[in-house]
């Protein structure tokens, strides 16, 4: 039992909106306690199958039966549609809720410009995980706050599956972050672009997903316009998949780039370089699909 007290607070704050899992913290009283104590005193906003009373029970089934949708019935008694199914079930009625939201987009497939996006991508700042072993590929990827134009850009070229974004704040800087859904379209390009240890590669058939539009957003990504020659940050990969996108660069697109080597920290690296020529080739190639604000890498 609570005292009356107490009760008649717990009353107060939950019809003012609060629920019982927070009135119960607040209060300190065991959540069980307090919802049996408050189930006979105020209207519960019905948000559980157990909360119905039997009489609801056999509305719910005699609506059904009479073709009233799950929607409908969901609204009447403030209880989601799947748990509404699961209740018919009981009585030996199939009914299928109504799609979420995510669960349209995860059968809505990905674009072919996405797809060039997402090898772009890819190559660039952008990864691929999984949420559990079980589960599809999302994509990721993040930028400095002074390139949030940019930012913005991708999360437009990856609409609808992008559903929100945060910021996260280091020593010397702010980053803006965001992930995609997750999606089975995505699976192909984590077993392309991905060891089983999480090592990012250069997948062998690359040519078949590189457009101008791929190595546009790569560009934008890991491009540095020096003066009038073109350097990619490829440090990420080793000297062998650094020699194989020189050569998707040559077939793809003729253009000519060499693998430099550099040492940091005594630790070696590999990156692509073009001379003046091949960077005017390169900037006229992705001319087209580079955002605005990125236009400063162009020759």
């Amino acid at each position: 039992m609570i005292e009356q007290q107490i009760l008649d607070q717990a009353i107060i704050l939950y019809n003012s909106g609060l629920n019982i899992i927070d009135i119960s913290k607040k209060l300190n009283i065991s959540y069980e306690v307090l919802r049996k104590e408050l189930k006979n005193k105020v209207k519960f906003r019905k948000t559980y199958v157990t909360d119905l009373l039997p009489n609801e029970v056999a509305d719910i089934v005699y609506m059904f039966d009479n073709n009233i949708t799950l929607k409908d019935i969901s609204k009447k008694y403030k209880i989601s549609s799947p748990a509404i199914a699961r209740l018919l079930k009981c009585f030996n009625r199939e009914a299928t809720p109504i799609f979420r939201k995510y669960d349209i987009l995860r059968q809505t497939p990905i674009n072919s410009i996405q797809k060039q996006f997402i090898v772009g991508t890819l190559l660039g700042d952008g990864c691929l995980y999984k949420d559990n072993i079980n589960s599809n590929f999302k994509l990721s990827f993040g930028h400095q706050e002074k390139h949030s134009e940019y930012f913005h850009w991708k999360i437009a070229m990856m609409d609808p599956f992008i559903n929100t974004w945060r910021t996260s704040e280091s020593k010397n800087s702010v980053m803006l972050n965001t992930a995609t859904i997750c999606h089975q379209d995505f699976n192909k390009f984590g077993e392309m672009f991905y060891l089983k240890d999480r090592t990012k590669i250069v997948p062998d058939d690359l040519e078949k997903y590189l457009t101008p539009l791929s190595l546009a957003v790569w560009v934008m990504d890991d491009g540095n316009l020096n003066k009038v020659n073109m350097r990619i940050a490829t440090m990420s990969f080793t000297k062998e998949d650094n020699e194989k996108l020189v050569r998707y660069l040559k077939s793809c697109f003729n253009i000519n780039a060499k693998v430099m080597g550099f040492k940091y920290k005594n630790k070696q690296y590999w990156q692509i370089t073009l001379n003046k020529n091949n960077t005017k080739l390169l900037s006229d190639i992705i001319r087209p699909h580079v955002a605005e604000c990125m236009k400063y890498k162009l020759l």
